[in-house]
C-alpha cells in the first residue's frame, strides 16, 4: 500500500510525493544509523539483549543452503533479478524504474556484477546502498 500522507515535523500534512520521500527518508535514516536524521545519534545497542537474541537461535542452515548463499552473486542471478522485477515499480536512488534496465537486463546484469565484485573486493559499500537496504527490509 502506497503511501498516500505525511505528517511534517512543522504539524502540516502533506500529499505532496517530494515530502513524503524526505520524511520517509528521514525516519528510516534515523532507524538505521543516520546520525544527520532529524532522530539524531542512535542509542548504543545493548550488548547482553544481542548476547541473548543470537543463542535463543536454534535453527541453523544445512551446509547445502550455506554453501549457496555463501556463493559469490553471478552475473546469470543478476539479470535474473532484473527480469523478474515489477517494471512499473517505485523507482530506485537513482530514480529509474525496473523497465529501465529491463531494457537490457544482460547489459545491466554485467555492470552490477562489476560493481559488486569491486565492492566486495574492497568491503565496503556506497551509502546509497547500505540505505537502499532499507527498501528491502519494508
Amino acid at each position: 500500500m502506497p503511501f498516500e500522507e505525511v505528517l511534517l515535523l512543522t504539524g502540516d500534512v502533506s500529499k505532496h510525493p517530494f515530502d513524503i520521500t524526505l520524511q520517509f527518508t528521514d525516519d528510516c535514516g534515523g532507524i538505521m544509523g543516520d546520525s544527520s536524521s532529524s532522530a539524531g545519534s542512535p542509542s548504543r545497542p545493548c550488548a547482553r539483549s544481542q548476547a541473548d537474541l543470537i543463542h535463543s537461535i536454534t535453527k541453523t542452515l544445512s551446509s547445502t543452503d550455506e554453501a549457496l548463499l555463501s556463493a559469490p552473486l553471478t552475473q546469470k542471478e543478476l539479470e535474473g533479478a532484473i527480469e523478474r522485477m515489477r517494471g512499473r515499480s517505485s523507482p530506485g536512488l537513482d530514480g529509474l524504474p525496473a523497465a529501465f534496465y529491463q531494457i537490457d537486463p544482460c547489459i545491466f546484469g554485467e555492470c552490477l556484477h562489476i560493481v559488486f565484485a569491486d565492492q566486495l573486493r574492497r568491503g565496503s559499500l556506497l551509502r546509497s546502498q547500505r540505505s537502499s537496504a532499507i527498501t528491502f527490509a519494508l
